[in-house]
């Protein structure tokens, strides 16, 4: 429940600091007030499962960083989809300019339970949670 109301507060942060922006038009307001609206189920989804918080809450406040820069609606799209990596024929690499690790590790964390992952995949796992765990990642 904590989590759920830490959420609510980050997005009516959000809300608010949109809404009292003096120097965005009405329209591109609109379009970062449903930017973060559409990246809402995402956070409440990644929550639900049982991610570590500070990872959830990361992936949130990064996403609403990059919304509140944004300017177009093509940007505000690639921010609120999943952060996937690229696989280059070598390694698996960060894409694109709104690509976020947390959210890439919770990805990762997903996919590992519905198949066996490749060593590639693996190594790219390994350094995630090695990265961005931190303590957290010893008590798991």
């Amino acid at each position: 429940m904590k989590n759920i109301l830490e959420i609510f507060n980050i997005a009516a942060q959000a809300f608010t600091d949109i809404e009292f922006d003096n120097l965005s038009s009405e329209k591109l307001k609109k379009l970062r007030k449903e930017s973060v609206s559409r990246l809402l189920p995402f956070i409440f989804e990644y929550n639900r499962q049982g991610f570590l918080w500070g990872l959830v809450k990361t992936v949130f406040e990064k996403k609403i960083d990059f919304i509140m820069t944004a300017t177009t609606k093509q940007e505000m799209d690639e921010i609120i989809k999943p952060s996937l990596p690229f696989y280059n024929y070598a390694a698996f690499v960060p894409k694109g300019s709104y690509h976020v690790e947390e959210e890439e590790l919770i990805l990762w964390s997903i996919a590992s339970l519905q198949s066996v992952l490749k060593p590639e995949a693996v190594k790219r796992f390994q350094y995630l949670f090695q990265k961005l765990t931190k303590e957290e990642g010893v008590c798991i």
